[in-house]
C-alpha cells in the first residue's frame, strides 16, 4: 500500500533539500579530491584539520542557517529546534568521525553508504525509481572503495559525488524551479 508523502516533505522543502544536497556533495567532493591528491603526491599535512574539518563544519553551519534563516521556504518542522539541534549534533559527530578515520578507505565507503540510504529513503517517499536506483550505485561505490587503495577510493568518491550526487541534484533542483515558475 502506498502511503502519502509526509507533510514535512512538501514541494518547497524538497527543493531546499535538493539544493543542500547539491551544495553538500560539492563540498565533500572537494575534500575527497584534495585527500586523493594529498595521498598521491604524499603531502605531509594533516588534511583532517586543514581540509576536511573546516569544510564540514562551515558547510554544516551554512546548511543549518539556510534551513532556519529568515525567508526559509522549509516546512516549520525543519526549522524547529526539535530538528535543528539533533541534526547539528549528528553533523558534528559525523564530521569528527570522518576526521579521525582519515585516510582510511572506511571514510569513502561510509559516505557512500550514507548517500545510499538517503537516496533510497527519498526515492521511497517520492516513489521515484531513478532515485532508488542511485542507492544501488552508491552501494556499489562503497564496495569498490573498501577494496581499493586509499588514493583510488578518495578519487573515486570525488568523481561519483559529482556524477551521481551533484549533477542529479542540480538538474532536479533546476527542473523544480522551472515547474514552480510555470505554475
Amino acid at each position: 500500500m502506498n502511503r502519502p508523502i509526509p507533510e514535512v516533505l512538501d514541494h518547497q522543502s524538497l527543493k531546499g533539500i535538493l539544493f543542500l544536497s547539491f551544495f553538500g556533495t560539492l563540498i565533500t567532493a572537494k575534500c575527497s579530491a584534495s585527500e586523493a591528491a594529498r595521498l598521491y603526491y604524499q603531502f605531509s599535512i594533516d588534511s583532517g584539520i586543514f581540509i576536511w574539518l573546516p569544510s564540514l563544519i562551515l558547510g554544516g553551519l551554512v546548511c543549518l542557517l539556510y534551513i532556519a534563516g529568515p525567508g526559509s521556504a522549509f516546512h516549520p518542522y525543519w526549522r524547529s529546534k526539535q530538528f535543528l539541534l539533533p541534526a547539528a549534533m549528528i553533523w558534528v559527530t559525523v564530521a569528527f568521525s570522518i576526521v579521525l578515520q582519515l585516510p582510511s578507505v572506511v571514510v569513502p565507503a561510509m559516505i557512500s553508504g550514507v548517500l545510499a540510504m538517503a537516496s533510497f529513503t527519498l526515492g521511497h517517499f517520492y516513489r521515484l525509481i531513478p532515485v532508488k536506483f542511485l542507492s544501488a550505485i552508491w552501494v556499489f561505490v562503497a564496495l569498490i572503495c573498501l577494496f581499493s587503495s586509499n588514493t583510488k577510493a578518495y578519487g573515486l568518491l570525488a568523481a561519483f559525488l559529482v556524477i551521481a550526487g551533484a549533477v542529479p541534484c542540480g538538474i532536479a533542483y533546476l527542473k523544480m524551479g522551472k515547474t514552480t515558475r510555470d505554475r
